[in-house]
C-alpha cells in the first residue's frame, strides 16, 4: 500500500512503500489502493514561456471563470486545479475509484475528486468536461487526450 503526505483535501503525493524510496514528512495510509492508472505532464509556466512551440496553452473560460489551459496529448486524464476548484466554489464529486497520477518527473499523487460537466468555452465554442481535481500549480486545467478522444479534436502544431 502506498505512503501519503496530504497536501489537500482531495488530493495526495505518495511514494511506493518501499523504504529505500520512501520520504521524510507525515504520512497517513488510504484504505483503498489506487485503482485508475493516469499520466500527466504537467509544465510550469517558465518551460511553457520558454518553448512555446512545444505547448498549447492559451487562456479562455472555465466553469464561467477565466482560466488558463494546458493542452497536453500524454496526459491520460482532464485535470483541474485543486486551487482553481476553491477559489470558485465549484462543485466536486467523489471519484468511485482512486485515481493515481504519475508525471515524468517520477512525482505521484492521488485524486479522490472530479469536478463534472464543466464548460469550457474557447473561440466561440463550448464543450463540456469532466475534470480531476489535482494540486496543479500553474495552470487552471490540463486538457488530456481522454476530452481530445471525445471531441475528435485536430491539433496541429504546425
Amino acid at each position: 500500500m502506498p505512503m501519503l503526505e496530504k497536501q489537500a483535501n482531495s488530493v495526495h503525493s505518495y511514494q511506493p512503500q518501499n523504504p529505500q524510496q520512501s520520504r521524510q514528512g507525515g504520512s497517513q495510509t488510504v484504505s483503498q489502493p489506487p485503482k485508475k492508472q493516469a499520466r500527466v505532464f504537467a509544465l510550469t509556466e517558465e518551460q511553457e514561456q520558454a518553448a512555446p512551440d512545444d505547448v498549447i496553452a492559451g487562456n479562455c473560460y472555465l466553469c464561467k471563470f477565466p482560466a488558463y489551459v494546458l493542452i497536453d496529448t500524454g496526459a491520460s486524464h482532464t485535470f483541474i486545479s485543486e486551487n482553481f476548484v476553491v477559489a470558485h466554489k465549484l462543485s466536486a464529486e467523489p471519484l468511485t475509484e482512486i485515481v493515481s497520477v504519475s508525471s515524468p518527473l517520477g512525482k505521484g499523487m492521488l485524486s479522490i475528486t472530479a469536478v463534472k460537466h464543466c464548460v469550457l468555452q474557447f473561440e466561440g465554442h463550448k464543450i463540456e468536461i469532466d475534470c480531476v481535481v489535482l494540486g496543479l500549480s500553474d495552470f487552471d486545467c490540463i486538457m488530456g487526450i481522454d476530452m481530445l478522444t471525445k471531441y475528435r479534436a485536430t491539433v496541429d502544431c504546425s
